[in-house]
């Protein structure tokens, strides 16, 4: 009678299998691909494509879930266990990038963001500052992003302090050293032109991608007007980071002008 029982059970369904080894597969690879970027062990483009053949093993395994739910419904077939942890690891490896996709849909294509659109701050071409951005300098401003800025992002705006440029100069450096940004290069106020540079470098949060930021500080008056320029290197759509960058030390500097 066991022998019968052994040999009627059920079998365990293939999809399911697959769909948790390649779920476990990719987290593996996903891991794999976010150390070696963050750390700059290998190149950012294929530490990228580690990441990029993960989502899809992530994708592939969710529909395998699915068919393995479907079968083993219909059969009667084992594997259920199997099934969800494949579906569960591969969702949350698919979190993320869905949540990009739905940036995508309700943001403008935009990865350079200005508070200054006919005169917008520039990156300085000075051998030093280019050595210190890895060689490169960011490309100029393209105006033809300015009216899905303004649409997008209207919190995006200089600010006025009511303070002198040599106060307001030394208070942007401190709150870019609040914020562990790499200053790049600061050119304090002369006597002949009463403005100030500030330019530095922010990184992202996963891949610790270079993203960069000048600040242009002018005296109007008693008041410093502060403009700022955040671009990103890689890609088309910075999924509002450039502008969130802004405005939150844009807060800073008022918070830190008030405690003065």
């Amino acid at each position: 009678m066991r022998a019968m029982q052994r040999r009627f059970s059920p079998p365990v369904s293939g999809l399911a299998l697959w769909s948790q080894r390649l779920a476990f597969l990719a987290l593996l690879m996903a891991a794999f691909g976010l150390y070696v970027g963050r750390t700059g062990a290998v190149p950012l483009l294929p530490s990228m494509a580690v990441i990029g053949s993960a989502l899809f093993l992530s994708s592939l395994a969710a529909v395998l879930a699915v068919a393995a739910f479907v079968v083993i419904w219909r059969v009667g077939a084992k594997g259920l266990g199997s099934a969800y942890a494949g579906l569960v690891l591969a969702l949350l490896l698919l979190a993320y990038p869905a949540y990009l996709a739905a940036l995508s849909l309700t943001l403008p294509v935009l990865a350079d963001v200005s508070t200054d659109f006919s005169a917008p701050p520039g990156f300085s071409p000075s051998r030093q500052a280019v050595a210190r951005r890895g060689n490169y300098t960011p490309p100029a401003y393209d105006a033809s992003f300015a009216a899905a800025q303004r649409a997008a992002y209207p919190g995006v705006q200089p600010v006025l302090l009511e303070l002198g440029v040599d106060e307001s100069f030394r208070l942007v450096q401190q709150a870019l050293q609040q914020r562990r940004w790499t200053i790049v290069e600061a050119v304090g106020p002369q006597r002949a032109r009463d403005e100030a540079y500030v330019e530095a470098i922010d990184r992202s949060p996963l891949l610790r991608i270079p993203e960069d930021i000048v600040i242009r500080l002018r005296a109007v008056g008693d008041e410093t007007r502060i403009d700022m320029r955040s671009t990103s290197r890689i890609g088309r759509h910075d999924f509002g980071a450039n502008a969130r960058r802004i405005e939150s030390l844009v807060g800073d500097l008022v918070a830190l002008a008030k405690d003065r």
